[in-house]
């Protein structure tokens, strides 16, 4: 028996075409939990953090910047404070590492009125990072990656975090990050990557 898999993708849908998005990071999350996915765009030159709603015919409403930062590399989006909406998270910072900051946009009611600093560190900088219940307490942590280390951020439930330094001697310019029940425990590891060769 033959066994076959297709894929069938439409025409080519441009959201934005301003010269300013210059998008590092998108992902896709139900902002105002009307059933759709929505857009997040990191805009790394564009610097700022920016979304678009879902109209659910195809189409997406105009971007809506949720602040202007110095390089956002990359965001993600989970219920942090179990209100049940989506809040979104970013990590930004200097091409050169010096400075970088962790910070959290609140989800009130579809709406994102404040932008919480979570941590900033410097000399090195956070590049990436993914969301788990790494201690299985039912809560969204986060795992973050930065050029030389490796931190974790514990989420007790309203969105406050607490940091915890995992490997501190990582080689330079780490930029991969990735999470899985390897070991098949229950409990996710952490396997991370960069352009020194090493994983």
């Amino acid at each position: 028996m033959t066994q076959q898999v297709f894929a069938q993708f439409g025409s080519q849908n441009i959201i934005d075409k301003s010269n300013a998005i210059n998008p590092t990071g998108l992902i896709t999350a139900d902002l105002n939990n009307d059933g759709f996915k929505d857009i997040i765009a990191s805009q790394g030159f564009g610097g700022q953090v920016s979304y678009y709603l879902n109209q659910g015919d195809n189409t997406f409403g105009s971007g809506q910047v949720l602040t202007s930062v110095v390089f956002p590399w990359s965001s993600a989006s989970g219920d942090f404070d179990n209100d049940g909406w989506q809040d979104i998270i970013s990590v930004s910072g200097t091409l050169n590492f010096s400075v970088s900051e962790l910070y959290m946009f609140p989800n009130t009611l579809g709406t994102f009125p404040t932008r919480i600093t979570i941590d900033s560190i410097t000399g090195s900088g956070f590049v990436d990072m993914k969301i788990a219940d790494i201690d299985n307490d039912k809560d969204e942590d986060l795992i973050v990656i930065a050029d030389t280390s490796l931190l974790i951020f514990y989420n007790d439930g309203t969105g406050q975090f607490t940091r915890s330094l995992i490997d501190p001697g990582l080689s330079t310019e780490n930029y991969a990050l990735t999470l899985g029940d390897i070991d098949g425990d229950g409990y996710k590891e952490v396997i991370i990557g960069g352009v020194r060769t090493l994983i």
